[in-house]
């Protein structure tokens, strides 16, 4: 996996990883790719910097290669109720020759924990999620960075945290509008579960380190232009997505590989080769 070394953001990228990292102030285990139920206490404010990148091939189609640095920011509303937007640069959009970068399509998103069950040593919780997606990614660009379009997020996920083990499961749906090219993206349905297990306990201030694994599925059903089903597009994929979280006190960071073990597409699509996740965070 070879990242391009010509970013104009990459020192930011690290800078603010770094700077994130070192600053001592607790956050919670965290799926690298799904969702988790805790909510930012009354008040607080979260920052979060996510680097990801993937690439997909195709016979007869050049290669895609994307990479971003998405900034998250949140706000506790209610111990229940957190706000958050995330900003999306797209550091380069490759398909064959064409490469393309700027700020990609912004997202704005609710999540609010309606049940909660606190035991000895572990918590249980039940979270929905609605949002938005919102039309700021240029699509006068080739390769374009946004669909044109608004998209409407909802989400559910039930989880346990406990002293030595994490688990989670939870489904989400994107339904998809008219964008650029009188194109409508197919809805998108996914779910995911994700274990993680503490390798050695240690006390509340120590460093919290948890191997994590998870099952990540992607559907999608066919797109439409101008009203017609578009053959080369929707589809299954599945993918097994090893990780980590690293906990200290109000920051984390956590990172994984989407590997593809099924993949099943419509047509002659890109199929994906691999995806990655490298994730800093910080509680205020």
């Amino acid at each position: 996996m070879i990242i391009p070394p010509r970013y104009w953001l990459l020192k930011l990228i690290i800078i603010g990883i770094v700077g994130i990292c070192l600053y001592p102030t607790s956050t919670q285990a965290l799926p690298v790719f799904g969702l988790r139920p805790p909510t930012l206490y009354k008040g607080g404010i979260g920052i979060e910097l996510d680097f990801k990148g993937d690439q997909s091939s195709a016979s007869g189609l050049s290669d895609k290669n994307q990479y971003f640095l998405i900034t998250g920011l949140f706000y506790g509303i209610t111990t229940d109720l957190t706000l958050r937007a995330n900003i999306p640069v797209v550091l380069e959009r490759r398909v064959g020759s064409n490469s393309s970068t700027g700020v990609g399509d912004i997202v704005l998103l609710s999540k609010y924990r309606f049940w909660r069950h606190d035991a000895i040593g572990a918590q249980d919780a039940l979270t929905a999620m609605v949002g938005v997606k919102l039309p700021t990614g240029k699509t006068s660009v080739t390769p374009s960075l946004g669909s044109g379009a608004f998209d409407f997020i909802m989400g559910l996920v039930i989880g346990r945290d406990s002293r030595r083990w994490t688990l989670s499961a939870d489904i989400q749906s994107v339904l998809k509008t008219e964008g650029s090219n009188n194109i409508r993206v197919g809805h998108q349905f996914l779910a995911n579960t994700a274990f993680g297990i503490r390798p050695w306990l240690g006390e509340y201030t120590d460093p919290d380190f948890i191997i994590m694994t998870e099952l990540n599925w992607r559907g999608q059903l066919r797109s439409t232009q101008s009203g017609a089903s578009l053959a080369n597009s929707g589809g299954h994929r599945l993918f097994v997505a090893p990780g980590f979280t690293l906990i200290y006190r109000n920051w984390g960071l956590r990172g994984g590989v989407q590997i593809p073990i099924y993949q099943e597409l419509n047509g002659n699509q890109r199929s994906d080769d691999y995806r990655f996740s490298l994730v800093a965070e910080l509680h205020l």
